[in-house]
């Protein structure tokens, strides 16, 4: 039902078949339901889950809120089943709301216009047929395999996403949220960053650092008065920590 749900989706995306367009939506929502899909899913055996969720981990089209719907129940009823995946996952990413809600709109333009697109221009070029000098299904195929894997890629991140609580952030220590003015001791200028995630854009008046940059991580629980060295590509560079406040980018969080 998944792969057929997968292609369904393809078809809606790409006006290729009236039936698919009128169809989803209902698919969707059994997709959706969580009693339907655990119901489904009693006295499935561990092997079966693991298989499902290996199938579930290979689509393509299939939205985010799906896809996490699905891996919930399948983890509910066998929690084995996906835990080899989660284990391999990297540490958690942490950004903000805003941050979070950016990269899942990309996510979606991905599925729902970049890689509809390119299913609509394989599909033309394979209709020109000789494949085998085929330069327009060449380059289509190829840019399906780039645009899979990003879309694969996204959907990991995304599944291990932390979003900053503003009321948990402080202020009284430099973390993931707040907003910190150091100064360079080597030059003795001051500068003012945001401490961000990944995906974030920072506030007026500062510039934004990723807590995963070098030295985002190195000013990670500094507080004012503080002395912190950060290796970066240039050398080793001193910081004294100023000041610490919460970052003005949580407050439309």
């Amino acid at each position: 039902m998944l792969e057929l749900a997968d292609r369904n989706r393809l078809d809606a995306l790409v006006d290729k078949d009236k039936g698919a367009r009128e169809s989803w939506p209902r698919l969707r929502q059994v997709l959706q339901d969580q009693k339907f899909l655990a119901a489904a899913l009693s006295g499935a055996s561990l092997g079966d889950c693991r298989s499902l969720h290996e199938l579930l981990l290979g689509l393509r089209y299939l939205d985010q809120t799906i896809f996490d719907v699905l891996e919930r129940t399948i983890a509910a009823n066998h929690p084995d089943a996906v835990r080899d995946h989660q284990e391999k996952k990297s540490d958690e990413i942490i950004v903000t709301a805003a941050g979070l809600a950016r990269r899942r709109k990309e996510y979606e333009n991905l599925i729902n216009v970049e890689l509809a697109q390119n299913a609509r221009d394989l599909g033309e070029a394979i209709a020109k047929g000789d494949l085998s000098e085929n330069a327009e299904y060449t380059a289509a195929r190829d840019k399906q395999f780039r645009l899979t894997e990003q879309a694969k890629n996204m959907r990991e991140e995304l599944g291990r996403v932390k979003a900053i609580e503003p009321a948990t952030v402080a202020g009284q220590k430099v973390e993931p949220g707040t907003r910190v003015t150091v100064r360079d001791a080597g030059t003795n200028e001051e500068h003012v960053y945001d401490i961000l995630g990944p995906w974030d854009e920072a506030g007026p008046g500062a510039q934004i650092i990723s807590y995963l940059s070098p030295i985002g991580a190195a000013l990670l629980g500094a507080e004012a008065g503080q002395t912190v060295v950060a290796q970066v590509p240039g050398g080793r560079t001193t910081y004294e920590v100023l000041k610490v406040e919460i970052s003005p980018v949580l407050a439309g969080n």
